[in-house]
């Protein structure tokens, strides 16, 4: 069969099962990563190849009516359109017939190879999860928003020709600094008629590289690296208080800020994991297969706030 060549465990893959005498073989039972993705990715369901996303732009500010005039005519309509096309990821592998047999250690080989199949897969879905941060800075044909810019931009439009903000003018490192003046962008942000929307920040996502330093900043009393007695506004003011460490991440500087402006980032699901098996009739091979089919983007900017790091 096709493929099955480099993936076929064979007595050859592990001589040491075929006698007994070996104390354990190990390599399989390490701690596992949660679904980070979870935590800061809305999920919605899917029953097409893709599925489109399209914002819509109200009615502008109302305007002075003079005395005598016609009031004011103001229409609201469609504005951007997002499409997340559902992707199918799989991964199998074949356990031949002799090393079914001659294999003398429980847990079998093929139980074995199922979990290392599970943890695949996993680990595929938390790295295209972290992707549409790690690569939103410069427009990416896999990763476009619908005004056709970057996930971060300082100049996202709107079709009320006003444009609005998900990163720094000066990209910054993690700071308390940086945190406040993101907090002040996020609270600038408009809707596609170019009026004022009530945003606020939920969690900050960060890479491993910087949990201390975010530690040290959200979570003092008083402000950090300083001789005053200043309160830490961000702690008193309850900002950034949730702090998630995602592993995916791939900058040791970048930040990002999940904000409650819904259908941000998007997990859009097609069909979820499905495992099965088969035995290959000419070989007498067992098959495993795992496979599903989803999509990790972004629909409006809004739901993020990003930094590259200086």
């Amino acid at each position: 069969m096709s493929g099955i060549a480099g993936g076929l465990v064979s007595t050859g893959s592990f001589p040491k099962r075929l006698w007994p005498g070996v104390k354990l073989f190990y390599g399989d039972t390490y701690n596992k990563y949660p679904r980070e993705y979870e935590l800061i990715y809305q999920r919605e369901e899917s029953d097409k190849a893709y599925e489109e996303y399209v914002s819509q732009a109200g009615t502008p500010l109302g305007v002075l009516k003079p005395e005598g005039s016609p009031i004011s005519i103001g229409s609201f309509r469609q504005a951007l359109t997002t499409r997340i096309v559902n992707v199918t990821y799989g991964l199998m592998f074949a356990v031949s017939q002799e090393m079914q047999e001659d294999d003398q250690y429980t847990p079998k080989v093929a139980k074995m190879g199922g979990e290392f199949l599970g943890n695949s897969m996993q680990q595929l879905k938390n790295t295209l999860a972290a992707q549409p941060l790690n690569i939103g800075f410069s427009v990416n044909a896999a990763h476009v928003g619908g005004d056709g810019l970057s996930l971060f931009n300082v100049a996202h439009t709107t079709i009320s020709g006003r444009t609005y903000q998900n990163r720094p003018v000066a990209d910054a490192d993690l700071s308390e600094a940086a945190l406040e003046q993101a907090e002040i962008d996020i609270a600038g942000l408009i809707d596609e008629a170019g009026l004022k929307i009530a945003v606020k920040p939920k969690l900050l996502v960060i890479p491993k590289e910087l949990k201390f330093v975010a530690e040290r900043i959200t979570r003092t009393p008083l402000r950090v690296a300083t001789g005053d007695n200043d309160i830490n506004a961000l702690k008193s003011m309850d900002l950034y208080q949730n702090v998630i460490v995602n592993h995916w991440l791939t900058s040791p500087k970048a930040w990002f800020i999940i904000t409650d402006c819904p259908n941000g980032l998007i997990w859009q699901e097609r069909t979820g994991l499905t495992t099965s098996d088969d035995n290959d009739f000419a070989t007498g091979n067992a098959l495993f297969k795992a496979q599903e089919r989803y999509a990790f983007d972004f629909v409006d900017p809004r739901g993020v706030y990003g930094s590259s790091g200086a």
